[in-house]
This record gives C-alpha cells, sequence and structure tokens, in this order.
C-alpha cells in the first residue's frame, strides 16, 4: 500500500471535504458505550467554548467534523471535551 502525502495543506482540506461528502451518506448507526470521562487537567487546558460552540453548530448541519492543526495545539482535548459535554445528546454513531 503505498503511502500519499499531500504537498500544502489545502490538497489535505480538499481530501477531508471529499471524505466528509462519503461520510455524510445516509447510513445505519450503531450503538456505542457513552461512559466517557474527562482526564484533563484544567492546569494545561484552556476551553476554547467558542470552538466547542462550532463544533456542536458543525454536526447539527452535517453530522461529521474533523480538528486539524498542528500538533499540541489541543485538538483531541477539544474533541474529549465535546464528548463531555455533550454525551447526553447522542446514543448513536455512523
Amino acid at each position: 500500500m503505498k503511502s500519499e502525502r499531500y504537498s500544502n495543506t489545502d490538497e489535505l482540506i480538499k481530501a477531508l471535504d471529499q471524505a466528509l461528502e462519503i461520510a455524510t451518506e445516509e447510513k445505519d448507526g450503531y450503538l456505542i458505550d457513552n461512559n466517557i470521562t474527562v482526564t484533563t487537567s484544567s492546569n494545561y487546558y484552556i476551553s476554547r467554548k467558542d470552538k466547542l460552540s462550532e463544533i456542536r453548530q458543525h454536526l447539527e448541519n452535517y453530522h461529521i467534523a474533523y480538528l486539524y492543526g498542528i500538533g499540541g495545539i489541543g485538538k483531541s482535548e477539544t474533541a474529549r471535551e465535546y464528548a463531555e459535554r455533550y454525551r447526553d445528546y447522542y446514543t448513536t454513531i455512523q
């Protein structure tokens, strides 16, 4: 299997947008475990409530979202915080 790298972020974003189109097609969901706990120390992570709202709005409209950026800026922690904050809104995943 050949490893493909993108020469710039525009190409990567285009590929992710294409994946978004595929992922938003109607599919049957399945139940997931919603027993999520936040383990992040508030001493190291700064909540981005504006980004959480933006993610929520995007997911309401498109049912999928991706976070991208350089390593270490808090993408995973933001995703974890979103999952914890909005856990009661979800019972399935597609």
